[in-house]
């Protein structure tokens, strides 16, 4: 029984969903990057699926050199997949030469496939609050422009 702390109380979901608000949250003033954003998380958790999370990451860092969306989803999936609070059981420290390229080296420094099944199923997970948070945020003549 937790001892009255209430961060013992907090699920999962909870965590993931008041991560994905604190990202999303500040692009509610950033019209531009809210519209990139809200188009490239719409697809992100499907492409994710359709392609793992491998070539989903290296499409999004493939991108993020030119596209501020791209590199703002990337920060925010390296950040919360690498969190503590995240459920990926990483078994390796890998190290990192460049922030913007630490979950790609991460993973590929896994050799234990099912880190990188974890590591998918949690990108889908935060993604789709991201998702929501953005959709929430983004007025409904900028959906429909999508």
């Amino acid at each position: 029984m937790p001892n009255g702390n209430t961060s013992e109380w907090v699920s999962l979901e909870q965590k993931r969903a008041a991560t994905a608000w604190n990202f999303v949250s500040p692009l509610e003033n950033q019209a531009r990057l809210r519209k990139g954003y809200y188009s490239l998380i719409r697809r992100f958790p499907s492409m994710v699926q359709s392609m793992g999370i491998g070539q989903a990451l290296a499409f999004v860092m493939s991108r993020a050199h030119e596209e501020e969306a791209h590199r703002a989803l990337r920060d925010h999936l390296t950040a919360w997949l690498m969190d503590a609070d995240s459920p990926v059981p990483w078994t390796c420290a890998a190290p990192y030469s460049q922030p913007e390229s630490s979950l790609m080296e991460r993973l590929l420094a896994e050799n234990d496939p099912e880190v990188w099944w974890f590591a998918e199923e949690e990108a889908i997970a935060f993604s789709l609050w991201l998702k929501r948070f953005t959709e929430a945020i983004t007025p409904p003549e900028e959906r429909q422009e999508a």
